[in-house]
């Protein structure tokens, strides 16, 4: 096994960019650019590897190049892989565990020249998992339907030749990204115009007035209490008759479909580094990591909620991340970004 502890053919100290990006249980990638005739670009080949820290929290890591790419710029676009790819080309016979565990102790007993370690914190259980035919190590933990991510309830880590199946990798963090303060860009923003608190509905066509009298208030995080009337009338078909629960209803599908009652089940965040400046360094600790969970504040509206860190794009250059998706843990960003459009009738 490799102990990576010396800096091979030499550091890439020319390097024109370089992120690490990780996603929660699934790619672990490096890309980097590099100019031709840097000190080391001859040496840059499919097949080498790269080491980088990939993160805030963890050592230097080991990723495979797997694609070289020479631009019209006088660079060369690099893509490599986190060296537990290498999972890819390593045959598990075909096994038969019950609960996570075990099934981790068979894998490591029938992969077939395998140096990678595999453990975990979760218990024994009752709950078997068959392979049904041999497979490569990586298929096995996560590929298709019959798979360990599918079976059992985990986050993957991997450091290197060490793949962890944590209960739970990540931890809760005293941090809180504050618009205004270290937040400084999100990919999807609150509009104002759509978070209420309290609606008035009515009817107006041909003549015919219809409302409730009243207004209707909905569960809504914001400390800010805001009213608003809604003509409803596209709700309703010709020659329909407006009553109070058609109109209720019909509110209720308005609601639905056209209001912002909460923050977006996943966002991405650019943001200032307060830890790493020399004002906050002593005051605030703001390391994190993926899997993590942390804090997500508008203020000004009143609105807090903690979220899950599901990726994380890391400057290995700068030492920081350029930027972090936010989210739930079973839903992927685009996945979330598609529902969020369709409720709202974009696509």
């Amino acid at each position: 096994m490799i102990d990576f502890d010396c800096i091979g053919i030499g550091a890439l100290t020319d390097a024109i960019d370089c992120t690490a990006t990780e996603k929660r249980n699934q790619d672990y990638l490096l890309n980097m650019e590099y100019p031709v005739g840097g000190m080391h670009w001859n040496e840059i080949s499919v097949g080498r590897m790269i080491l980088a820290k990939p993160n805030e929290l963890h050592r230097i890591q080991p990723f495979t190049i797997t694609k070289v790419a020479r631009t019209m710029g006088g660079t060369i676009k690099v893509t490599a892989e986190h060296i537990s790819y290498r999972l890819n080309g390593i045959v598990c016979r075909r096994i038969c565990g019950h609960g996570l565990p075990d099934t981790l102790d068979k894998i490591m007993a029938n992969a077939i020249n395998n140096p990678f370690v595999l453990s975990t914190d979760l218990a024994a259980s009752d709950i078997t998992f068959d392979t049904d035919t041999p497979k490569s190590v990586r298929a096995v933990i996560g590929d298709g339907e019959n798979c360990l991510l599918k079976k059992y309830d985990f986050e993957l880590e991997y450091d290197r030749f060490h793949v962890r199946f944590h209960k739970h990798r990540g931890h809760e963090r005293p941090i809180a990204m504050r618009y205004g303060n270290n937040l400084t860009e999100l990919s999807q923003e609150i509009d104002i115009r759509n978070l209420a608190t309290d609606f008035y509905p009515y009817y107006r066509k041909d003549g015919i007035y219809y409302d409730l009298g009243e207004l209707v208030s909905v569960s809504n995080p914001a400390t800010i209490s805001k009213a608003v009337a809604v003509d409803l009338t596209e709700f309703f078909s010709d020659g329909e008759t407006p009553t109070h629960e058609a109109l209720l209803s019909a509110l209720d599908d308005y609601i639905r479909h056209n209001v912002q009652d909460v923050l977006p089940d996943s966002l991405r965040i650019s943001f200032v580094e307060l830890g790493k400046t020399t004002e906050y360094a002593s005051m605030v600790d703001t390391q994190f990591g993926l899997c993590d969970t942390i804090t997500v504040a508008y203020p000004a509206f009143g609105i807090s909620r903690k979220m899950q860190v599901v990726t994380t794009v890391y400057d290995v250059l700068r030492e920081r991340y350029k930027s972090v998706d936010l989210g739930t843990p079973r839903v992927t960003f685009s996945d979330t970004v598609i529902s969020l459009f369709k409720k709202r009738g974009s696509i």
